[in-house]
């Protein structure tokens, strides 16, 4: 079964783009070496973090506001408190 701590849409034909951009923003906040896979729902990507998953997605919304730009595949970032009520 998945052991995910986020979950990170993208629209479908960029799946390849958006894994790239996840494992780049992960390493960018700390994690060398995240787990980023597809998993059986088109458009959904599973991540396995060694950040905080809360954490992390807080960061995230602060780099995106500085440059809203910087996320083109990505498009919806959960993390596990939210993923183990879905």
């Amino acid at each position: 079964m998945y052991d995910f701590n986020l979950l990170v849409s993208c629209p479908w034909a960029t799946t390849g783009k958006a894994q790239m951009e996840i494992t780049y923003f992960l390493r960018l906040l700390g994690d060398v070496e995240p787990v980023v896979r597809l998993t059986i729902a088109r458009g959904i990507i599973g991540v396995k973090t060694r950040l905080d998953s809360r954490e992390a997605v807080q960061e995230l919304k602060t780099l995106f506001s500085k440059d809203p730009s910087s996320f083109q595949y990505t498009l919806k970032w959960v993390p596990r408190g939210l993923v183990d009520r879905l």
